[in-house]
């Protein structure tokens, strides 16, 4: 069987045995995620850091095992990789991230991109974006 990614599958099969016929059945089966990244305040400003909290949750039927979430916010120089593994139908797994925001950043909205990759490859991906409205009062 060819590795599992992000998708939804189907499963045909019919049951028989040496008396009788049985019905072909056919079950759906989906390796779906839930990514919620959340900020604990509306704004920032350039030296302060910043709380990204990041929910995920296995919305599918298979093990994601060995995943790797991966936050970046390029305009802040930040980017971290951390392995997970999700097991289906269990409630969300909060992972905390403190972005540091340097000096150089400019005031305005910046993105942060939360991708979740399985060992195959597949990616599930979002982004969120924050604001900072401008330099700290010296």
């Amino acid at each position: 069987m060819p590795a599992v990614t992000f998708g939804n599958y189907v499963l045909s099969y019919t049951q028989s045995d040496e008396t009788t016929s049985g019905q072909a059945v056919t079950v759906q089966l989906e390796n779906t995620a839930f990514i919620a990244p959340l900020y604990d305040k509306p704004s920032y400003r350039v030296l302060d850091t910043t709380s990204l909290m990041v929910g995920l949750a296995n919305t599918g039927r298979f093990l994601q095992d060995g995943a790797t979430l991966t936050v970046a916010v390029p305009d802040a120089n930040f980017t971290n990789t951390r392995t997970v593994s999700l097991q289906p139908g269990t409630a969300a797994t909060m992972v905390n991230y403190a972005i540091p925001l340097p000096a150089s950043m400019t005031a305005g909205q910046h993105a942060a991109a939360i991708t979740l990759a399985l060992r195959q490859g597949a990616r599930w991906s979002t982004a969120r974006r924050s604001r900072y409205p401008s330099r700290p009062c010296p």
